[in-house]
């Protein structure tokens, strides 16, 4: 992990992701660039080149604005000498520049801070949903309530169908900040001899000294939502992975 890419938009939610971002790069050394895109409108009476020199002017305000705001949150964090860029752009769709953004300087995720990430249930409902379904870039949603703590277990639920790609691509973040991988399997069919054989195989393969498994029964009465819900919220780990 070598770019980190985070998003702001100046509001208190957003100092989660930022946190959050500078965490993972003090764990696994790399460079994080704050985003910021603004909307700045033209007026019909003005010519290109006063525009471009206005636009320009509120650039250079937001970059003021961005190292103040950046500031405030590493101190709190009591971090020494963080290795961090500022990027801002004029636009209005503000999740396709930061995408196009990303994938330019191939950037190894984006971490965005939103309200509604606190519950599964609502996580598709915010704004980082349009980050999430339309993002080439890895992309990690940080709880608006997130304080800074070292990341050392990664929390992945998954139906074990195409685990090995996938399981890949979390133990190499794993690795990268040195943490452990729990995969979680919910299944209704986990009493049956026949499925609880084959998940004992799969586990079998796959499981290491990193890499543990954890095999929860499901029933009728809830849904898998509800589930990974509860259990995130039980075991309090680093980082969910779905």
């Amino acid at each position: 992990m070598k770019h980190i890419v985070v998003t702001t938009d100046f509001s208190q939610n957003s100092k989660a992701g930022l946190r959050f971002a500078m965490q993972l790069a003090s764990q696994s050394k790399a460079h994080v660039t704050i985003f910021n895109c603004i909307e700045v409108m033209k007026p019909t009476s003005w010519s290109d080149k006063k525009f471009e020199a206005y636009a320009k002017e509120e650039i250079e305000k937001k970059c003021d604005m961005l190292e103040s705001f950046a500031n405030d949150v590493f101190k709190s964090m009591k971090l020494k000498d963080p290795d961090y860029s500022f990027v801002v752009e004029l636009g209005m769709n503000v999740d396709e520049h930061v995408i196009n953004y990303a994938k330019e300087v191939k950037a190894d995720v984006i971490c965005s801070s939103t309200r509604g990430a606190g519950a599964v249930k609502k996580l598709f409902g915010t704004n980082a949903s349009k980050l999430i379904n339309n993002s080439s870039v890895p992309v990690i949603v940080v709880p608006a309530d997130y304080r800074h703590k070292p990341i050392t277990t990664i929390w992945y639920s998954s139906d074990m169908e195409n685990i090995a790609p996938e399981l890949k691509k979390v133990q190499a973040v794993a690795k990268t900040v040195k943490a452990k991988v729990q995969v979680n399997h919910y299944n209704y069919l986990l009493d049956e001899k026949l499925t609880r054989n084959k998940l004992n195989k799969i586990v079998d393969k796959y499981k290491n000294k990193e890499t543990e498994f954890v095999l929860r029964h499901l029933d009728l009465e809830h849904s898998l939502t509800w589930f990974i819900e509860r259990d995130i919220k039980k075991e309090k780990q680093s980082l969910v992975a779905l």
